[in-house]
């Protein structure tokens, strides 16, 4: 009876017009709680057995390398100059301190006897994803070099730099669900690339109300059959689940009410 009164409220909710918020009810009403939605389903990842917390630290130094290449765009929007030679040492740094979270996250996995297949999966991804990074560094190294010799041919661009930081993006998202056990990465992943990182990324680290009020209804739809499925479908949600699972609900429920300003 519940989640029927649930779908209805999200229903009828659905049907009425979405607000703008402003700035000041976003960051006081809506932001803490998709902050809180974060760090929930952070929880639910790593209630699953054999998932590396470091997976989440990554995605941190990941997000710290977006923000490095946007700054270095805003300073110099074309091929690459002294100028933002500040952020391509930041970002040479965060990909070392990924490198050695790698290194760190291997020397613990190969310690286990038991590894399962999905583990086995995504130790061999996460490595996938660090090919790229280490492409990446070694770009960005040799750029830096072509600055500080003053070289003008043959350069790295904007948009060589930012094309790699979104690779090495990629393959990350890939790792988050490929430690999730094989019954339940369809569902995960849809809800992580659809639902959770969209709104991590744009409404959190971007501030961008807007993003979700033009996105509400597609938002709440990936949610909502991510949560049907781990609490109506199965036959018993996967264990330590179920209580991250309401938290979302309530908190998301909440951004819902915001925004239809219900």
């Amino acid at each position: 009876m519940k989640a029927l009164l649930l779908l209805l409220w999200s229903l009828s909710a659905a049907a009425a017009p979405v607000r703008e918020l402003t700035m000041n009810t976003f960051q006081v009403h809506v932001r803490p709680q998709l902050v809180g939605i974060q760090q929930d389903i952070q929880q639910i990842f790593l209630t699953m057995p054999g998932y590396p917390v470091e997976v989440f630290q990554a995605l941190s130094l990941v997000d710290q390398l977006l923000a490095q290449s946007r700054a270095a765009k805003n300073v110099c929007p074309g091929q690459m100059q002294s100028a933002c030679v500040p952020q391509l040492q930041a970002s040479l740094n965060i990909l070392r301190d990924l490198e050695r979270l790698w290194l760190a996250q291997e020397g613990r996995a190969t310690t286990a006897t038991d590894a399962s297949i999905t583990v086995i999966a995504g130790r061999k991804r996460w490595l996938q994803m660090m090919e790229v990074a280490r492409t990446l560094q070694a770009q960005l190294e040799a750029e830096a070099l072509a600055i500080q010799a003053g070289r003008t041919g043959g350069r790295m661009n904007q948009w060589q730099w930012r094309k790699g930081v979104d690779e090495v993006e990629d393959y990350l998202d890939m790792v988050v669900v490929e430690f999730v056990p094989a019954k339940l990465q369809t569902d995960f992943r849809s809800a992580w690339m659809n639902f959770f990182r969209p709104v991590y990324k744009h409404c959190v680290l971007a501030n961008n109300s807007r993003f979700l009020s033009r996105n509400l209804d597609s938002l709440n739809f990936y949610w909502n059959l991510l949560n049907l499925k781990l609490t109506k479908r199965l036959k018993k949600t996967p264990e330590g689940m179920l209580g991250p699972l309401n938290a979302i609900q309530n908190r998301w429920n909440q951004v819902m009410r915001v925004q239809y300003g219900s």
